[in-house]
């Protein structure tokens, strides 16, 4: 595990977690996107729907070169997806985009509630060095 926050958590510390874990990992802004959105929508279920999130936690897969990223609550019940919310809903697309998000995502009820969780794989920044023998060839408006 990497990171782990157990405490009353608020978006800023949400965003702080994921710039800090993608940065440790590699991943590039892509990356950081996808954690930011599928993050933001588990943790806003939870706090909308049981009763607010205990805890967060992220994990490298290493061999997988994915970030797993797990919102618990104390709530058992499974998450509802709604599967096709009205245009001018303001709710119901939060599982439908981490699903779209993600490359795989689930929940796992527990004694203690539930956790759900999200895999994403993980973009590389591109490298900022260029070869030192590229040379540029070509008319250039002749």
């Amino acid at each position: 595990m990497i990171a782990r926050l157990t405490t009353r958590i608020d978006a800023e510390s949400l965003r702080g977690l994921v710039d800090d874990v993608v940065g440790f990992v590699g991943g590039d802004c892509d990356t950081a996107f996808e954690v930011r959105v599928c993050l933001a929508e588990l943790h806003s279920n939870a706090v909308r729907h049981a009763g607010g999130a205990t805890r967060v936690r992220v994990w490298r897969l290493a061999a997988a070169n994915r970030l797993l990223v797990a919102v618990g609550d104390k709530c058992p019940r499974p998450p509802e997806r709604c599967t096709e919310p009205a245009l001018d809903a303001e709710g119901g697309r939060g599982v439908v985009l981490v699903e779209a998000l993600s490359s795989a995502n689930g929940h796992v009820v527990h004694a203690a509630g539930k956790d759900v969780w999200f895999a994403v794989a993980i973009a590389r920044r591109p490298s900022r060095t260029h070869p030192r023998s590229a040379t540029v060839t070509g008319t250039h408006g002749r």
